[in-house]
């Protein structure tokens, strides 16, 4: 089994983090993909990135699944 830091979405995800440090988005969206996305899922660690936006901009507080 390959590591999920081997997959080209997830290098593809992460070059974009890297590439816009002061973008909400690109982490958003990663968080999104490690959830449900990936090859194999990773809900701790799309919270993780969920909390690491926060971190660095507490007005992105809302949750990325609002329900409707």
């Amino acid at each position: 089994m390959k590591a999920i830091t081997d997959h080209p979405d997830f290098l593809a995800l992460m070059r974009t983090v890297i590439a816009h440090p002061d973008a909400a988005l690109p982490r958003l969206v990663l968080a999104d993909w490690l959830e449900g996305d990936a090859p194999t899922p990773m809900p701790e660690w799309a919270e993780f990135v969920e909390k690491w936006q926060n971190a660095r901009n507490p007005r992105t507080k809302e949750p990325r699944h609002a329900s409707k």
